[in-house]
């Protein structure tokens, strides 16, 4: 009985610290929108003449925990889209990323910040076939094309770098400019964007 006493206790004191922990922490959800621009071409087939990708669009969400005042540890789930410029087809990409956002300046009405990231890329090219297609030599553009329809998918280690700003609306809103240079080492033989987002935060904590 003595023994299930102090147990109880123990369990009760440590669920009251994790509580006053959590209450003190500060956390943070990301929701993001904007634009992701490529910075280079898509490569169906390695060796193969590079497609050229135009601009698209893009939204994410995230969260940061508070590691002291100056640094966040993050994770970020992202999804966008681009354009294939010269026949029929898109390219949709998705993250999943964790790193650390570094703050230049104590908390404040305006704080801009430093962030790096590394995780998942996948990617998945969505197009219509040509005859006489070659994989050495891409599309035969003389002979037209059938309209067969064709998804491939690749997958690759990645990274994301870059920085913003917060705009502090009150204390639990901020909005700000996210700015980042992201590569996929090995999707689709090396795939480079940088995304422009605008930020809402959702802030917790003291």
């Amino acid at each position: 009985m003595k023994q299930s006493l102090v147990l109880a206790l123990a369990v009760v004191v440590a669920a009251t610290l994790l509580v006053s922990r959590a209450e003190a922490a500060r956390w943070r959800i990301d929701a993001e929108g904007g634009a992701i621009v490529p910075t280079t071409d898509l490569q169906l087939t390695s060796g193969g003449p590079g497609e050229s990708l135009d601009a698209g669009g893009a939204f994410s969400v995230g969260g940061g925990f508070g590691v002291g005042d100056w640094v966040d540890l993050t994770a970020q789930f992202q999804s966008g889209f681009m354009d294939v410029s010269n026949f029929d087809a898109f390219l949709d990409l998705f993250s999943f990323t964790t790193g650390l956002r570094a703050y230049l300046t104590p908390p404040g009405l305006v704080r801009p910040w430093l962030i790096g990231q590394i995780g998942w890329y996948g990617a998945d090219a969505s197009f219509h076939s040509y005859y006489g297609y070659d994989h050495d030599h891409g599309y035969d553009h003389d002979h037209g094309y059938d309209h067969e329809h064709h998804h491939e998918t690749d997958n690759s280690f990645g990274f994301n770098a870059g920085g913003g700003i917060d705009f502090s609306i009150n204390r639990r809103v901020s909005l700000g400019l996210d700015v980042r240079y992201h590569n996929a080492f090995d999707a689709f033989n090396g795939l480079e964007f940088v995304t422009t987002m605008i930020d809402v935060g959702i802030h917790f904590g003291p």
